[in-house]
C-alpha cells in the first residue's frame, strides 16, 4: 500500500488533484473498462492461425501474449477502427480490431493527460520502460478505485 499512498499524495499535492476529482476520474474509468470488456468479449475465443492455440478470454490473451513493440495498438482511420497486435506464444502476429475506444470528451482528456503524468514520473522515480510504467499506472488506478469505493 505504501506506493499507492505515495501516489495518492502526488496526485493530490503536487499535481493539485482533488480527491472527490480522482474518485470522479476513476468512475468514469470503471465504466469506459466495462464498455471494453463488453468490445473484447466479442472477439473471443481468439484462434492462432498457425499453431491453433485458442484464447478463451482476454486476461488468458494478454496474459499468454506480448505486445508487437511500441506501436502494438493503432487506430486505423480508413476503417474507422482500433487495431491491437500481439504476438502469439508461437510468435505469429495475431489481429484484433475494434471501434474507437477513446473517450474524446474533455474530462477523458483530462484522465490521459493525468495517466501520461504519471507515467513519466514513474519511468524517471522508478527507472521503468513505457509499457512497464503503464501496467503499473493502470494498476494504481484500479487500486485507488477499489479503495474509494470502499470508503465512499
Amino acid at each position: 500500500m505504501g506506493d499507492i499512498d505515495e501516489w495518492l499524495r502526488v496526485m493530490t499535492g503536487e499535481w493539485g488533484i482533488s480527491v472527490d476529482r480522482l474518485n470522479e476520474l476513476q468512475s468514469k474509468a470503471h465504466q469506459i473498462e466495462s464498455r471494453l470488456n463488453t468490445l473484447y468479449a466479442e472477439k473471443f475465443p481468439k484462434k492462432c492461425n498457425s499453431c491453433d492455440r485458442v484464447y478463451h478470454n482476454r486476461e488468458e490473451y494478454l496474459a499468454a501474449t506480448a505486445p508487437t513493440g511500441e506501436c502494438h495498438v493503432r487506430f486505423e482511420p480508413k476503417v474507422e477502427k482500433v487495431q491491437e497486435f500481439r504476438n502469439c506464444v508461437c510468435g505469429s502476429t495475431l489481429l484484433i480490431m475494434l471501434p474507437e475506444r477513446r473517450d474524446m470528451s474533455e474530462f477523458g482528456h483530462e484522465r490521459r493527460a493525468i495517466f501520461d503524468q504519471m507515467v513519466v514520473l514513474l519511468k524517471e522515480l522508478k527507472d521503468r520502460d513505457t509499457e512497464e510504467a503503464k501496467i503499473i499506472v493502470r494498476k494504481v488506478f484500479r487500486t485507488l478505485a477499489d479503495r474509494f469505493s470502499k470508503s465512499g
